[in-house]
């Protein structure tokens, strides 16, 4: 209804009139359908020309997705202090939706606009004309690997970084000062394993969650009215297994890695099949109905060797002519992670002991390791780097968390390191053994008597 159509007709309201809404929660509509509120209509109409104009994304719209995303238009401005009437930086902003059948906007949604995403912390709808809210804007991200080690980025808003004098917090190897920031990020599938001393990294420096909040709902009996978590961050240190190119917290601890397996050699117009796995920290894992491995081969040379892929869904090399071709491999899930492997095509190998290859480099711990230790036992753990079960002469370095470190000592001697047990710990020891980007982990628990 168009404006002047509105006044001709009576069809206004005061500007405070609630209005029916489409999106807002059953049992919060208002009952009168039949009246507008002439700022909604005059906003929508006159307000739309306004220089702080944006267009947008934002969830929370879609009942049937809450995640999905929907394209509004919005207004946005700076908030001001009540108190002091000063503006507050642009971390904060309030929004208004140019469409007034939105008048609800929930909390913990994402909003993109304006070159940022900006999370609702507070709607601010009551006796709005149109959707309303307090939005502060994302200003890093919480980063992790999904199962495939795809970067997953979570937009996060830190602010009010604080650093506590005189309360040093004591690592395993070092005192911290016990600088913490306040950080608000959504609750969702990527965020919802995040509790209480999770660690993350931001810039060069390490952090663990404290005095998470995770669960404070929107509407009190609607336990799936939560989306957003609201936490404190504490410095912590950075340990080895810490990806910081990509910053993530042990993520070299996740590391994986896929392999070729096959014969090296081939004679002329021979074909073989390739056999593809996939490692977890040099741990071979299986595909599964929730978690596929599709991959992809080629061939560097194909009028040496060409890769064709069977109705079985498995590739077979064919050797046409004496050469030598790189395969490489790709996993669909996640193109960065790919392997080669060398073959040569011969004049026959009928004389030749066929050799399978198992292309993959990986640290494993060499013989028995111990899963549980009592008080003042004492165990002697060996790592290498290995190929094929050969160990390799590469320096092999460990780092240990968990337990306490009054509970045991280390004492590291190249490739071993020695363990004696002192005090019982419910939390388990956890070793790490690494190399470059290599790494494998294990885990002691120490008992008592």
């Amino acid at each position: 209804m168009a404006l002047k159509d509105a006044i001709k007709n009576g069809k206004l309201a005061y500007p405070n009139r609630l209005v029916n809404v489409s999106n807002a929660p059953e049992g919060t509509r208002p009952n009168d359908t039949s009246i507008e509120p002439i700022s909604a209509l005059y906003y929508e109409e006159i307000g739309k020309y306004a220089s702080n104009v944006f267009d947008a994304e934002i969830q929370g719209l879609n009942g049937d997705d809450w995640y999905a995303w929907t394209s509004v238009r919005l207004r946005s401005s700076d908030v001001i202090n009540p108190t002091t009437g000063d503006h507050l930086d642009n971390t904060w902003q309030k929004i208004l939706i140019i469409d007034r059948k939105i008048d609800y906007v929930p909390i913990g949604a994402y909003v993109k606009y304006n070159g940022a995403i900006w999370i609702v912390f507070n709607p601010s709808d009551v006796a709005a004309t149109s959707g309303t809210a307090i939005v502060e804007r994302c200003n890093t991200t919480y980063n992790q690997y999904d199962y495939y080690n795809n970067v997953i980025k979570t937009p996060m808003a830190y602010a009010k970084g604080l650093e506590l004098a005189g309360a040093p917090y004591y690592s395993e190897y070092m005192a911290l000062p016990s600088g913490y920031t306040h950080v608000t990020l959504q609750l969702n599938d990527n965020t919802k394993e995040i509790h209480n001393n999770t660690r993350l990294i931001l810039g060069n420096t390490a952090y663990a969650f404290h005095g998470l909040v995770n669960f404070s709902n929107e509407y009190t009996m609607d336990d799936n009215s939560c989306h957003i978590i609201r936490s404190d961050i504490r410095t912590t240190e950075v340990i080895p297994d810490d990806d910081m190119e990509n910053r993530i917290a042990s993520g070299f601890s996740q590391k994986l890695t896929i392999g070729i397996v096959a014969n090296q050699s081939m004679g002329i117009n021979s074909v073989q099949g390739l056999k593809i796995r996939a490692y977890r920290n040099g741990e071979r894992i299986l595909p599964d109905t929730e978690h596929p491995f599709d991959y992809t081969v080629v061939s560097s040379d194909e009028e040496v060797i060409k890769i064709e892929k069977h109705e079985d869904g498995e590739y077979y090399a064919h050797a046409y002519s004496l050469g030598t071709a790189i395969l490489t491999a790709t996993l669909v899930q996640n193109p960065n992670i790919s392997t080669q492997f060398e073959m040569e095509v011969k004049e026959s190998i009928d004389n030749l002991e066929p050799e399978v290859v198992e292309h993959q480099k990986v640290v494993e711990f060499i013989g028995d390791f111990p899963d549980v230790m009592s008080v003042f036992d004492t165990k002697s753990i060996t790592a290498s780097v290995t190929v094929n079960g050969e160990i390799l002469d590469d320096e092999v370095f460990f780092s240990f968390t968990g337990a306490n470190i009054n509970s045991y000592s280390a004492e590291v001697n190249g490739h071993t390191v020695v363990i004696t047990a002192y005090v019982p710990d419910t939390v388990p020891l956890t070793i790490t053994a690494y190399s470059g980007d290599l790494s494998v982990i294990r885990n002691i628990q120490i008992m008592g008597f």
